[in-house]
């Protein structure tokens, strides 16, 4: 207790004993109290200012008993764990924290007489309405006048956790995208040979079989293996699409055509209890595409609804309607397609819907991953949904999927297009001459077995060909008789000289010489910028045997047409 000068409280003794012992005795009592209540007033100015420099902290700091009881505690921590003023007091610890292992609220306390028990343990907090959070705790022993305690500073870790989800996200999707980009690098790098392979066995199947006696047991044998490579052909080019490798060229189509097409094909190869419904809720549905990437996302997207629902009786049903606005920050576009849609649009959208039993969530974020399938062995390539990402990226747009236990849906945005889609004629607006053969044509392929089947493929079809095996030999056979060769058919990849370089040092020789260039992939040159050459035919191999006469005929018959006019 004290008092303050001039207070009532003061003792006071009479006058006569002002000054003699008992009077001075009064003084120093006086005094004492005096001095007694300026102790206390600094003593709580003290706490006040400790209090304040306490609540400035963003970190907790609580201090509790020996016997974990909360004796106190600043607003950052009262706020932290959904307390109000002073409401934390006498709640027991192990109430607001949640042990872990060694680290339980009892053992750090047992340890408190240390200077430090602990600094940066990683626990779990609990919030007044039981939500938990992560946190970050230091321990140290404190010994007040009313005995020793523990002072507990606090950290949320909230914002760190999720910032380290959000780095371990990043550190994933980069994984994600470099093994994406070795996968189409590796496409890439295959499909030269592979195509080559699948060129030789699908030609010489084919010469077989227009020998082979009609209804024989060989030729039934060599239509299987058309068959199969036809399909060995199909995953190359989905492997390609994928890849990015294999660019197609996009005009005005009505989506609602190709997908009346896609479920007439569809409704032949799934089963009967399967319901197929289309419902479009708008009167058109141009998009910028091609056919025939746009059958394959359909397509797929269908064979993956059947295949969901499997040999239970289900539907798929497909709604087409409109979406306006910007693409969602997470949409899975790559930057330059995000590049065209920064402003508000309007999107065709296409949604999927089969009664199938659901994705797993565990598997969920993976469907799009090449190669990647549930199905048994042998069942599927895994191709199918990554090649519809891919497309779909590729076509400046994003596709949703949303899967629960009554089925999934496949939400696909592409960009809406006001034009009128323009349909071709089929009509070729080149008169072509009468097909005689005989012509001299030049032939560059590195691979043998695809030279050799040029050199009999066309010799059979009455043209003299001169086999050149690489670029350099090529342009040496073609300086010495360079005025008696009336096509040229050459190889893009080849060791030493590409065929875009040999067809530069063919034009220097002869600026009109009609060339025919074929590829296994079209990375290093593209459709467009062979032609802009002045190549006159672009072929992608494996090229069919009637594909390539066709092409070779029809490119000497427009020769005949050129020189006819320039006469």
């Amino acid at each position: 207790a004290g008092i303050e000068p001039g207070s009532e409280d003061r003792l006071s003794v009479a006058y006569s004993h002002r000054n003699d012992e008992l009077g001075r005795l009064a003084d120093s009592a006086n005094g004492y109290l005096e001095a007694a209540s300026r102790y206390n007033s600094e003593l709580v100015r003290s706490g006040k200012t400790m209090q304040a420099i306490l609540d400035s902290l963003d970190e907790g700091v609580i201090t509790a008993t020996r016997d974990g009881v909360i004796s106190g505690a600043n607003v950052a921590a009262e706020t932290m764990f959904g307390y109000d003023e002073d409401q934390a007091v006498g709640v027991r610890l192990s109430d607001l924290i949640v042990g872990n292992g060694d680290a339980t609220i009892e053992k750090l306390l047992e340890s408190t007489p240390s200077a430090k028990t602990g600094v940066g343990i990683e626990l779990t907090g609990k919030r007044i309405d039981g939500r938990e959070f992560p946190i970050e705790l230091s321990v140290t022993s404190i010994d007040l006048f009313d005995g020793l305690r523990s002072l507990w500073t606090i950290r949320d870790n909230s914002e760190r956790a999720q910032a380290e989800q959000g780095r371990l996200a990043l550190e994933e999707q980069l994984r994600q995208s470099q093994k994406m980009e070795a996968i189409g690098t590796l496409a890439g790098g295959i499909a030269h040979d592979f195509n080559n392979m699948l060129g030789g066995i699908i030609g010489f199947a084919e010469l077989a079989a227009e020998e082979a006696p009609k209804n024989s047991a060989i030729g039934g044998y060599l239509e299987n293996v058309l068959s199969v490579s036809g399909q060995a052909v199909q995953l190359v080019k989905q492997i390609l699409t994928f890849s990015r490798y294999q660019e197609e060229e996009k005009y005005v189509v009505e989506l609602t055509r190709i997908i009346d097409e896609c479920s007439s094909l569809i409704r032949q190869t799934i089963p009967s209890n399967i319901e197929l419904v289309t419902e479009y809720r708008g009167a058109s549905f141009t998009i910028l595409a091609n056919d025939t990437t746009m059958h394959q996302v359909i397509v797929n997207l269908y064979a993956n609804a059947a295949s969901a629902i499997g040999k239970h009786s289900g539907k798929i049903k497909l709604v087409l309607d409109y979406f306006d606005g910007i693409p969602p920050e997470d949409a899975d576009q790559d930057s330059m397609a995000r590049a065209v849609v920064d402003d508000q649009r309007r999107y065709v959208r296409m949604r999927l819907h089969d009664s199938g039993g659901g994705i797993p969530a565990d598997i969920l974020h993976r469907i799009f991953e090449p190669f990647f399938t549930t199905k048994d062995q042998g069942s599927g390539t895994g191709m199918g949904l990554a090649v519809v990402h891919s497309i779909i990226q590729n076509h400046s747009g994003w596709i949703e999927v949303d899967s629960a236990d009554d089925g999934t849906t496949f939400t696909v945005y592409l960009p809406f297009v006001d034009e009128v889609p323009s349909f071709d004629d089929g009509e070729s607006t080149v008169v072509l001459a009468e097909s005689t053969g005989g012509e001299r044509i030049l032939a560059v392929d590195d691979d043998d077995m695809i030279a050799d089947l040029l050199l009999r493929v066309l010799t059979r079809q009455g043209y003299e060909v001169v086999i050149a095996k690489n670029g350099e030999e090529a342009i040496r056979a073609y300086r010495a008789e360079a005025d008696t060769f009336d096509l040229v058919i050459t190889d893009q990849t080849m060791p030493g000289m590409n065929g875009d370089e040999l067809v530069v040092e063919i034009f220097s020789i002869r600026a009109d010489q009609p060339v025919i260039l074929c590829t296994g992939y079209s990375n290093i040159i593209t459709e467009e910028y062979a032609l802009s050459m002045g190549i006159r035919r672009y072929l992608l191999k494996p090229v069919a045997i009637r594909e390539l006469c066709k092409s070779v005929r029809s490119v000497l018959d427009e020769n005949v047409v050129r020189d006819s006019d320039l006469t």
